[in-house]
């Protein structure tokens, strides 16, 4: 998401998201974001709480799709691992991505979150079912793909905080990916 502080850079976000071709677009609250945002071009959904999603496909079935915003990781715990459980997750959509995979900081930390690995892991321990995927964010240095093995053999993991290929210098502080909008100026790009 695109830190609201900026609306110019808010709405090329937004008219960016309209111009994909995907019937559902799902914005995650990030750790810089508001707790409200509205997208009106592109009618992305924000997800600021952590819970499920139904997404209607075109040939009738759902993709069941579970969020877990920035600042939700405490709350969710019971209500994620009955999901896991019951298999009805087939897109887990976090801000942060699990302690240990794809969340090595520039520093060499293992900077992912304790509690999603805890509770993922407790879920397949339980008979649970992985995700088949996860995509998260936050941890800009990491972004890549990697399959799951173990417990999570069958899911593969995406780090989609890396904003493109050609960004500018980010902030000094080196939390967030930077890029150049259609009209030339730098767009804070957040995930």
């Amino acid at each position: 998401l695109v830190g609201a502080a900026n609306r110019d850079a808010h709405e090329a976000f937004d008219a960016w998201l309209a111009r994909q071709d995907f019937a559902h677009k799902v914005v995650l609250r990030g750790n810089h974001d508001p707790s409200r945002a509205d997208f009106p071009l592109s009618n992305a959904t924000y997800a600021t709480k952590a819970g499920p999603l139904a997404l209607p496909l075109a040939n009738g079935q759902v993709c069941r799709v579970y969020c877990a915003p920035h600042g939700s990781y405490r709350a969710f715990g019971a209500d994620l691992a009955r999901e896991l459980k019951a298999g009805t997750v087939d897109v887990f959509l976090s801000h942060a991505p699990p302690r240990g995979t794809l969340d090595v900081t520039y520093q060499d930390r293992s900077a992912g979150s304790k509690q999603l690995l805890a509770t993922l892991r407790d879920a397949c321990a339980r008979g649970g079912r992985a995700p088949p995927l996860w995509v998260c964010g936050h941890i800009h240095e990491a972004a890549g793909i990697v399959e799951g093995t173990g417990a999570v053999a069958g899911t593969t993991f995406v780090n989609a905080a890396s904003v493109a290929a050609n960004a500018v210098t980010c902030s000094a502080a080196g939390s967030h990916g930077c890029a150049r909008n259609e009209g030339g100026r730098a767009a804070d790009v957040w995930l």
